[in-house]
């Protein structure tokens, strides 16, 4: 497969062409709005972004293939695309750390945790033997933006949800010494 790339990134090149890789999520509404969304800071800074995409895989296979080696798992399949999205939120975003199933075969399962230049953290846990959320969230220091990981999302739909955060209470200090104030009464 990267020579197939190379080739065609050289042919491209001979021929004064301009090559691009269309990921179908890098064209969906959610992916774009969201990455707006994000750039423009509309919520403040990127604090986290969690990303869930999981199924129980359970339709019939024509061929084995789908599980070799050369095919990759979950990574290789959903996780190309999901990554692809990442890369719009955090585009300084580097793999902290790493963990799949695969014990020598095809991952079903993995979770990635990604850190960019300034500490934002960002998390993608991908599944084929777990019905996952599917959807990316994101907690920005004004509020948080959850949208459906297939970039189904139009404007103004439900598929929005933007919590504001709520500030923590804090206690109230009382003014004076302890048991002198406020009571009407003296005493």
């Amino acid at each position: 497969r990267f020579a197939a790339g190379e080739l065609v990134t050289a042919t491209a090149g001979r021929r004064g062409r301009v090559l691009g890789v269309g990921l179908m999520r890098g064209f969906a509404p959610a992916g774009g709005w969201l990455a707006q969304l994000m750039r423009d800071e509309v919520l403040g800074g990127i604090e986290h972004s969690d990303v869930r995409e999981g199924f129980v895989f359970a339709w019939p296979v024509a061929s084995p293939s789908f599980f070799s080696l050369a095919n990759g798992g979950a990574l290789m399949d959903a996780g190309a695309h999901t990554l692809d999205l990442l890369a719009w939120l955090l585009p300084t975003a580097r793999v902290e750390s790493y963990f799949d199933d695969a014990s020598g075969g095809v991952e079903a399962n993995c979770r990635i945790d990604l850190v960019d230049a300034r500490g934002t953290r960002a998390t993608v846990e991908l599944s084929r033997t777990r019905q996952l959320r599917n959807s990316v969230v994101v907690l920005a220091g004004g509020g948080t933006v959850e949208v459906d990981v297939f970039g189904t999302f139009v404007p103004g739909s439900r598929q929005l949800i933007h919590r504001p955060r709520r500030r923590r209470k804090r206690p109230r200090r009382r003014s004076g010494r302890s048991g002198q104030g406020g009571s009407a009464g003296g005493g």
